[in-house]
């Protein structure tokens, strides 16, 4: 338990420090020092999943890691109490979304947009987006980054990916004119 504690901890400097490799290798001996069908493997394997999509420009390199979490995901959603399912929706969704499955993806991540509290949770927010522009649902994407938030810090952030988001569309139809 000491050594998954100080992996887990080494992992979270590493990744602050963007020491991306040393992050994975840190988080994968977490995730390896709990039980496979806990929340917390659950999260240590998303953070080494995480620091393998840092290390590659967000192409996930390593898709048996997003396996395992779905894997893992779909036990624990049998098991969990309702407190705990924003939590296994959030893993499921991320999980899926780098496995190329959008459409559960965006079920799941729907699901944990409601727990969307900071702009530490920006992510979930990001990979909604990402799957459901695969989709090519942009309406949706528009949806989710102007809804209502209260914190004001994730509200800044939303706008800006909003803004960003809508850049982009202006550039790909300039392109795309003769």
């Amino acid at each position: 338990q000491g050594r998954r504690a100080l992996a887990a901890m080494a992992g979270e400097a590493l990744a602050k420090e963007n020491k991306w490799t040393e992050a994975e290798r840190a988080m994968r001996i977490a995730a390896r020092g709990t039980p496979p069908y806990s929340l917390q493997h659950l999260e240590y394997t998303w953070q080494a999943m995480a620091a393998d999509l840092q290390q590659h420009g967000g192409k996930l390199q390593d898709l048996g890691l997003a396996q395992e979490l779905v894997d893992c995901v779909r036990v624990v959603l049998d098991l969990s109490d309702k407190a705990s399912r924003p939590l296994v929706h959030r893993y499921l969704g991320l999980g899926q979304g780098s496995l190329g499955d959008h459409q559960n993806a965006v079920n799941h991540l729907q699901e944990a947009l409601r727990e969307v509290r900071t702009p530490a949770d920006l992510f979930i927010v990001n990979a909604l987006c990402q799957s459901l522009a695969r989709m090519n649902r942009l309406d949706e994407i528009r949806r989710v980054l102007s809804a209502p938030v209260d914190d004001p810090r994730l509200a800044e952030k939303m706008t800006d990916m909003l803004q960003e988001f809508e850049a982009g569309q202006r550039r790909q139809k300039e392109q795309a004119r003769p």
